[in-house]
């Protein structure tokens, strides 16, 4: 996926996820959270909900971001993948889980998912922030809305512009 194919996804599910009265934060997780992420590369996604299993059953709202060529869910315990081919060959992972994933002490993978790189996109009460900031795994220069920027992705300071 390039860079201006991610970063309007990115938009898109963000501002999704702030229509959702349900939906508590979004992390972007992977290779794009680091600046790694290449051609191939999909786009990770942890979203952080009260409730994943109404998002799993009833997988719609995937097609609010494109033509969904297939799907499938995956489990890796305290966070249900719904992994999404959209017919323009992105391909997006969508993790669903509870605030119970970021409570102390994390599971093996968690930490490693989280201390290899996210980026907060959205975090409706500043819980998630807080949560990763009291694990020790919290910096400031991956709190904010994500945003394209020279040599990959970087972070703002809330209150500014996507």
């Amino acid at each position: 996926m390039d860079a201006t194919s991610s970063a309007k996804r990115i938009r898109q599910v963000t501002r999704w996820a702030q229509a959702e009265p349900d939906l508590l934060g979004v992390l972007l997780v992977g290779s794009y959270a680091r600046g790694t992420a290449t051609p191939s590369s999909d786009l990770d996604l942890v979203l952080v909900v009260d409730d994943p299993t109404r998002y799993l059953i009833e997988t719609s709202w995937a097609n609010g971001f494109g033509r969904v060529k297939d799907q499938g869910m995956e489990d890796w315990g305290l966070v249900k993948s719904l992994r999404v081919r959209y017919v323009h060959g992105v391909e997006v992972e969508f993790g669903l889980t509870t605030r119970q994933w970021l409570d102390a002490p994390l599971d093996a993978g968690t930490r490693k998912v989280l201390e290899d790189g996210y980026r907060i996109l959205y975090d409706r009460d500043g819980s998630l922030y807080r949560a990763l900031k009291g694990l020790g795994i919290c910096s400031a220069d991956l709190r904010g809305p994500w945003r394209q920027g020279v040599g990959g992705p970087s972070a703002m300071e809330p209150g500014q512009d996507a």
